[in-house]
């Protein structure tokens, strides 16, 4: 999926961004992206650690990569 959207590709996760987080920690996560110096997963896996598995902040960075990246 990570190829797919990086080459440019886009994709509708919303639904499964829905089934994870409320529109608050939505918004959270994705300023958290937005203002971050570097796309570092492991630093946002550990921001986000209480709340979310890697998997799911990973599945965040996707989003935000598709909705914002392209």
């Amino acid at each position: 999926m990570e190829n797919i959207i990086l080459s440019g590709t886009k994709l509708n996760l919303k639904n499964y961004i829905n089934d994870i987080a409320d529109e608050d920690l939505q918004d959270e996560v994705m300023d958290y992206f937005r203002g971050a110096q570097e796309d570092n997963l492991d630093a946002a896996v550990n921001e986000f650690s209480s709340d979310f598995s890697k998997e799911e902040v990973q599945l965040f960075r996707l989003y935000f990569i598709a909705e914002y990246a392209f």
